[in-house]
């Protein structure tokens, strides 16, 4: 489709009322929306963030419409396993670097001895459908799905000064595994399996399906460190 024509759609797709455009958009194969998004996120053409209600609808319709065609076959329960362990290995490998950060920064604080008075410490996970060594052009959609619509990332978790001894005693929700996430998307084809948060995370956003998670071959961890100072008088 010439990108005159999607610009064209994509205008009237966002000045149309939410049901009636949910109505519209679920007349179009997944390709088509996959192609609408890429579109949307990569064009020079358009205001992105003035699109972002109509992308949200898009993926979410792009999803459901995945969903209704996805089986849960061994080779795919198999591949949902791996990457669901993985996440939650590179989220803990993080969390470990942040806890190292934050006692140094808690020294700091104690003898006064640096800059810092304060701090916030933010751990982003962002996994990707493609790995850095794959052409763009074979893994776009991937791309739209990794890059968090106004920064927010479904994996994630931050902490401050006052958090830190709580979080000695605290594992963050990805890491507990007192709480088994095996239940509302999966229709009971994991109950004999342990699911963490970070698949539930993904799941909830209404923009990764089934196929986008076991498709997951790279996951970057970022610890994102503050360090702050102020005056008191």
């Amino acid at each position: 489709m010439k990108a005159i024509e999607i610009t064209k759609i994509l205008n009237t797709l966002k000045d149309m009322q939410k049901d009636t455009r949910r109505k519209e958009l679920n007349q179009y194969s997944v390709e088509t929306l996959e192609e609408f998004a890429v579109y949307i996120w990569s064009s020079r053409a358009i205001r992105k963030e003035s699109f972002f209600d109509l992308l949200d609808d898009m993926l979410n319709e792009r999803v459901y419409k995945l969903q209704k065609s996805f089986t849960w076959t061994p080779e795919n329960k198999d591949r949902l396993l791996i990457v669901n362990d993985k996440i939650t290995k590179i989220f803990e490998k993080a969390y470990d670097e942040a806890i190292a950060i934050a006692q140094k920064l808690e020294e700091e604080i104690i003898t006064g001895s640096g800059f810092a008075k304060d701090y916030e410490i933010k751990i982003e996970i962002t996994p990707y459908t493609c790995s850095s060594t794959e052409a763009n052009d074979d893994c776009d959609i991937g791309i739209v799905l990794s890059g968090p619509l106004d920064e927010y990332y479904p994996i994630s978790y931050s902490f401050e000064h006052d958090d830190f001894y709580l979080c000695k005693y605290k594992k963050p929700i990805f890491l507990d595994t007192s709480l088994n996430w095996n239940i509302k998307y999966f229709n009971r084809a994991f109950d004999d399996h342990y699911i963490g948060y970070g698949i539930h995370a993904l799941l909830d956003t209404s923009m990764w399906s089934f196929q986008d998670i076991i498709n997951i071959k790279q996951i970057w961890a970022d610890v994102k460190v503050t360090h702050q100072n102020f005056e008191e008088f």
